[in-house]
């Protein structure tokens, strides 16, 4: 069975260059000083792309401590169009179906081993007073 870990992508600046300039230009965009080195030497740091509940992709980003905010900061940047149709979103696997058969424990009752009748929810028999 697959989670949604399963579907993270990892972007490097090797395999795809333009989609990794676009991620870090959105973070930009978003506002966030992307070149910002304090004093405790914390940076933007990627983190992963992912899938949300719609499957549009996003890179995360981080910064442990990003000193305009002063506290940990998280940031998500919509992927390229192109990024997107380069990697659609998988298919899930069919999943058959298991069958379903009622097998009641314990002995079965059986009218002919006994001289009563059973009418689909009680015995009555023979040595019953009402035969």
């Amino acid at each position: 069975m697959k989670t949604r870990l399963d579907q993270l992508l990892y972007l490097t600046p090797d395999q795809e260059p333009s989609e990794w300039e676009f991620a870090w230009a959105g973070l930009a965009r978003l506002g966030y000083d992307v070149d910002l080195r304090d004093d405790s030497g914390e940076v933007w740091q990627y983190m992963d792309t992912c899938r949300d509940n719609g499957g549009q992709l996003w890179h995360e980003f981080r910064h442990r401590w990003y000193t305009p905010a002063q506290k940990r900061v998280y940031a998500r940047v919509k992927a390229s169009d192109d990024y997107q149709s380069a990697h659609p979103e998988p298919k899930p696997e069919p999943v058959a179906p298991i069958p379903y058969r009622y097998a009641p424990s314990g002995p079965q009752f059986n009218e002919f081993d006994c001289s009563g009748v059973y009418d689909g929810i009680s015995v009555t028999s023979d040595a019953d007073p009402g035969l």
